[in-house]
């Protein structure tokens, strides 16, 4: 499913283990921020461009070190620009599958909204697992989740309504009969404010979503408020 992925290493903490998704190469990528050129004065002698190349070079020596510890194929890429295009660049040009991000990466939002392929968020200090996961359902995409859904051991099917929506738990019904198992939860509140209740108290490893590319839309919060990995799908 996860053959080749694309790992954004700026603020990268408590490197994922791959083994569970099947994947077979990981793309590492250093992004240097133009801005970081504003820093050149501080240094004696040393020009804006002689700064970029030196930053570079560190990166690249920390990518390698980075790709020792994976056992699976690895490529190193250092590049320099906004980091949203970037990483979007790279993942066209690779070929990636998905994009594994770290809460605190810069213009996380941004990276979420221009990437066309699944996109997994790394939470700070919490190993990414597939033990448990929540599938927040909406019902008018649940093909593209189900299909990442099948990878938990256990699944939630949490579908949050906002009014009244008939035959819900019918739906719910014949989506988890492709699952191993699954527990059907129906909620009613605000979507955000439910996923993130439901899946602390379910003790979920990963979050599943769907992505409507609203900007205050329920994956965007979700991605703020959550302490919980995240794969939203595209």
């Amino acid at each position: 499913m996860f053959d080749k992925i694309l790992l954004l290493v700026n603020s990268a903490e408590n490197l994922p283990e791959f083994t569970e998704l099947g994947v077979r190469e990981v793309v590492l990528l250093y992004v240097v921020e133009e801005d970081i050129v504003e820093y050149a004065d501080f240094w004696c002698f040393v020009t804006p461009k002689e700064l970029i190349e030196e930053v570079k070079k560190a990166a690249m020596k920390e990518l390698v070190e980075v790709a020792s510890k994976f056992k699976v194929k690895t490529k190193c890429i250092v590049t320099k620009g906004n980091v949203a295009i970037e990483t979007l660049k790279v993942a066209e040009a690779e070929g990636v599958s998905a994009v594994f991000l770290f809460e605190g990466a810069p213009r996380i939002l941004d990276l979420v909204h221009l990437l066309n392929v699944p996109i997994i968020i790394i939470k700070k200090k919490k190993y990414f697992r597939l033990d448990k996961i929540l599938c927040a359902v909406d019902l008018k995409d649940s093909e593209r989740l189900l299909r990442y859904a099948k990878l938990g051991k256990d699944v939630i099917l949490l579908h949050v309504m906002e009014g009244e929506e008939r035959e819900v738990e019918l739906r719910l019904n014949e989506i988890s009969k492709s699952l191993e198992k699954a527990e059907i939860i129906i909620t009613k509140g605000k979507p955000c404010k439910e996923i993130i209740r439901v899946a602390k108290e379910k003790e979920v490893t990963l979050i599943l979503i769907g992505y409507s590319g609203k900007l205050f839309g329920t994956a965007n919060c979700v991605i703020k408020k959550s302490k919980i990995h995240i794969l939203i799908s595209k």
